[in-house]
């Protein structure tokens, strides 16, 4: 019983430290990869950067119906998603990132 109170005391005393999970970055998608924006689940198909800056991916809607192409805009940290002519802003915290591949 005494060895449990010692060991019960140790676990107690230990500090907890949580590190935040770094924001994801356009750097981190490669195709195959599944994101998971809200509800929805996409598989990214390609990536383009435009002259201007900012870079556009592909998206192919798995769960959804195809009504025209899905692309995900990231221009200096913001997402933008765009599904046929609807345009919604994106916090980057609210996209969940499946390696393709499992790595």
């Amino acid at each position: 019983m005494r060895r449990l109170w010692r060991r019960l005391g140790r676990l107690l005393e230990q500090s907890r430290i949580v590190l935040p999970r770094r924001a994801l970055a356009s750097g981190d998608l490669r195709r195959g990869d599944r994101l998971q924006i809200g509800p929805a689940v996409f598989r990214v198909q390609g990536h383009l950067r435009f002259n201007s800056g900012p870079l556009a991916f592909r998206l192919e809607d798995l769960e959804g119906p195809k009504n025209g192409p899905v692309r995900l805009l990231e221009h200096q940290g913001t997402w933008t998603l765009v599904r046929g002519e609807g345009r919604v802003e994106v916090p980057v915290e609210c996209v969940v990132r499946y390696p393709a591949g499992g790595t």
